[in-house]
């Protein structure tokens, strides 16, 4: 009766479990990574919009004041909707007056919202011409 050799060769092929488990915490590291990146931008990308919005009716304002020769000077505020409130602010230029007799006026106006934990504003200035409000 002869004996079978057995042949002594080279590791087996496959990976170990030591080797597996190295890759799956790489894996779920670099997902980790990649969520976070996606969970920033989305973040930014909502900030942005928020942002455009707030200019888009500070410029609405703006444009009414423009709207009738007679300007209202002082301090007007309120809400805007959609969580957004607004702060304007018309003063006469000392010095500043205009062909016409009209006057020069600065305004700004302030559009701020809360977002999450943080309040956030946008303020946009400009100036415009006109009679004060009970002249015009």
């Amino acid at each position: 009766m002869t004996m079978a050799k057995r042949e002594v060769g080279p590791r087996q092929q496959g990976f170990t479990l030591l080797e597996v488990m190295v890759a799956l915490v790489i894996a779920a590291f670099s997902l980790s990574l990649m969520y976070n990146a996606v969970s920033s931008s989305l973040t930014g990308v909502h900030i942005a919009g928020r942002y455009a919005e707030a200019l888009s009716r500070a410029r609405s304002h703006l444009a009414a004041i423009g709207q009738d020769p007679a300007v209202v000077i002082g301090h007007h505020d309120g809400d805007d909707g959609g969580g957004f409130a607004w702060h304007l602010v018309v003063e006469p230029i000392p010095g500043e007056r205009s062909a016409g007799g009209m006057t020069v006026y600065g305004c700004a106006v302030t559009i701020s919202w809360q977002d999450g934990i943080v309040p956030r504003d946008v303020t946009l200035e400009t100036r415009r011409i006109g009679l004060p409000k009970g002249k015009g």
